[in-house]
């Protein structure tokens, strides 16, 4: 439903914003250009007041660092984006956010520890996961638990 009533194409500042994010719709709605970034190791992050008030630091994607800077500061002081489309998807970007991210940080099944080790169950039993890098992803997007996103975030790891 929200596909037949949406254009990507004609909201690009946005979903690339969400696909280099991952943050929430109520977080892109309050989001204004001042919100600060911190870098660390070369990386950009920008710090968020997300869900329950909770502040939490989120990785930026490196392929959208530029675009995003440039919204943030074509902003100024007020908010980033003046309208976010109600039917957009934003749950999909967030679970396309989470899997670029996951693949970034993520070991190779064979360099795992055995307690580190995420087993997939249902359709997609037999998949290894990072759970260290899980965590890491799940804090990012706002959650802390690895089941989270296991279940609703990361579409296509393998």
């Amino acid at each position: 439903s929200y596909d037949s009533h949406f254009s990507e194409k004609n909201h690009k500042d946005i979903v690339d914003f969400c696909k280099g994010s991952g943050l929430r719709r109520h977080e892109l709605e309050k989001l204004r250009g001042t919100d600060f970034f911190t870098k660390r190791n070369g990386s950009l992050y920008l710090t968020i007041r997300g869900k329950g008030g909770k502040y939490r630091e989120v990785p930026i994607l490196e392929e959208y660092r530029d675009h995003i800077l440039n919204l943030m500061r074509s902003a100024g002081e007020g908010f980033v984006f003046d309208d976010v489309p109600g039917v957009m998807d934003v749950h999909s970007y967030r679970a396309m956010y989470a899997t670029d991210y996951y693949k970034r940080i993520a070991r190779p099944a064979f360099r795992i520890p055995s307690y580190e080790r995420y087993y997939c169950r249902g359709d997609r039993k037999g998949v290894i996961l990072d759970k260290k890098a899980m965590l890491e992803v799940s804090r990012a997007l706002g959650h802390n638990r690895v089941s989270v996103i296991a279940g609703h975030y990361l579409i296509g790891v393998r």
